[in-house]
Formats: structure tokens, C-alpha cells, sequence
């Protein structure tokens, strides 16, 4: 290997290492401009923008349905505890991003990041 070659092969290395690190640590990239809808029976019951978050804002809802608990961050937001029968939605991971949803069926709640450039088509879809 010419000493040309090294050192192109270092650069290209350090490129690529720094676009992962981007990648991993901008996870929750851009929930400041995004918020958390919480729906009930499919109204809105509340719209928190994560820019009016800090620490953890914790929710507790109560129909006459039942009860759910909903745990909100800066990195996103997910539902701690219920008293539905079948829990689906505890067990369901914490949403970070625009396009999942959390769905506690028997309660008829749910739980989404929405916002400016929402989800579109993915690749999956297509």
C-alpha cells in the first residue's frame, strides 16, 4: 500500500465512524419541533410539545374503562402501567419517533409523536 492509499483509507475510516456515531446518538433528532397526542374513544384527549418538557411528565389517565399510565421525555413516550386485561400495551416499547403507536385496546387510548415531516411511505411499504 502506497502512503496515499493509508492515508485515504484513514480519512474514509474516520468518515464512517462519525456517521454512525451520528446515527446512534440522534435517536430522538428533532422531537423538539414534535409532540406527544394522547386520543381517547379517538378524540384528543391532550397534545404535549416536547419542548415543554422537563424530566419525566408523568400522566396519569382514568376512564371509565380503566386506568393507564403514560411516561413522557425528551427521548419519547410510553405507557408504564395499565389495568387491561392482556397489557399489550405496557409491553409495547417506548415510541421515539413520528409513525409508531401505542394502542391500549381494551382502554381506548393511544399514544403518538406527531409533528412537522411525519411519516411517509418507508421502504417496507413500497
Amino acid at each position: 500500500m502506497k502512503k496515499g492509499d493509508k492515508i485515504f483509507l484513514v480519512i474514509f475510516v474516520v468518515i464512517i465512524i462519525g456517521w454512525v456515531a451520528f446515527r446512534f446518538f440522534s435517536g430522538s433528532e428533532g422531537l423538539e419541533e414534535k409532540s406527544v397526542q394522547i386520543k381517547v374513544d379517538g378524540q384528543v384527549y391532550t397534545t404535549i410539545p416536547f419542548k415543554e418538557i422537563e424530566g419525566i411528565r408523568k400522566i396519569d389517565l382514568e376512564t371509565e374503562r380503566g386506568f393507564n399510565t403514560i411516561n413522557i421525555d425528551k427521548s419519547g413516550a410510553e405507557i408504564i402501567e395499565a389495568n387491561c386485561p392482556d397489557k399489550v400495551c405496557v409491553h409495547t416499547a417506548k415510541i421515539t419517533q413520528p409513525g409508531p403507536i401505542i394502542v391500549c385496546l381494551p382502554h381506548r387510548v393511544s399514544v403518538e409523536i406527531i409533528g412537522e415531516g411525519d411519516v411517509g411511505i418507508d421502504d417496507i411499504s413500497n
